[in-house]
């Protein structure tokens, strides 16, 4: 059985995450707004100027490429690694020049 104590717990939890939601998503509409980049923006920049540097001169970054496929070998297949990431350098290749 709950008791008031859980039910008066329960409602201040339910407002204080009604509250965070709210300002989550103002917050979010204000660095749109502002055109504020977040992390994943900044890294996926951070990729393709990577991965345009492989494609121009693919004898740049090699123990940079040689740490991301040891990073992935941990979780994934080391050959497909290597194909996902040497398929990115390609489609960058192609991109560039067209």
């Amino acid at each position: 059985m709950t008791d008031l104590h859980e039910i008066d717990q329960q409602r201040r939890d339910e407002a204080r995450r009604r509250k965070q939601t709210g300002y989550q998503a103002s917050y979010r509409q204000r660095l749109k707004h502002e055109r504020v980049p977040d992390r994943e923006d900044v890294a996926a920049a951070c990729l393709r100027w990577v991965l345009a540097a492989w494609a121009n001169r693919p004898d740049t970054g090699q123990a940079f490429r040689r740490g991301v496929l040891d990073d992935l070998t941990g979780r994934f297949s080391r050959e497909q690694a290597e194909r996902v990431l040497d398929a990115m350098i390609c489609r960058t290749r192609k991109t560039r020049r067209d």
